[in-house]
């Protein structure tokens, strides 16, 4: 088998779907949203990826680093999407039995984060505004510091 040289929207989206269509936690989840190829389920998920990468046309993207890092933001997409449309699963008790459809969401989010650190160890498209930093803030006035009555 040889890898992918090339993708286009169409491409993209079956790769996504074949990532969680053989995710036994989360195969359920597609059956239930019935999410395809063909339907536009990852149409959103492509363009996050496509924005991430500042790449305006799918097609443009080729080379083997240039195709990895395609996959790997499209995996964090995925993944993201997922998060978000699992959020409101639940979990039932009757103190006999449990149902935990929220360990799709767990599941879901643990990937998401492990894609993430991918694409951040590659550089890839995480920009200033996604960044976290701190800054050092410093009071001229600092309202808890001891000032001596010169009065």
């Amino acid at each position: 088998m040889a890898a992918p040289t090339s993708y286009t929207e169409y491409t993209l989206a079956n790769y996504m779907h074949t990532l969680i269509a053989n995710d036994d936690l989360v195969n359920e989840l597609v059956t239930t949203l019935k999410w395809n190829v063909t339907n536009g389920s990852y149409n959103e998920a492509i363009n996050e990826t496509l924005l991430v990468l500042e790449v305006d046309d799918i097609a443009s993207i080729s080379g083997r680093d240039a195709i990895r890092q395609l996959r790997a933001v499209a995996r964090m997409e995925l993944w993201r999407l997922v998060v978000q449309r699992t959020v409101p699963a639940y979990q039932v008790s009757d103190g006999v039995a449990t149902t935990s459809r929220n360990q799709i969401w767990e599941h879901a989010k643990a990937m998401l984060e492990m894609a993430t650190a991918d694409v951040v160890a590659m550089g890839v498209g995480i920009n200033d505004s996604n960044s976290v930093g701190k800054t050092v803030v410093r009071h001229t006035a600092d309202f808890y510091r001891y000032v001596e009555d010169t009065g």
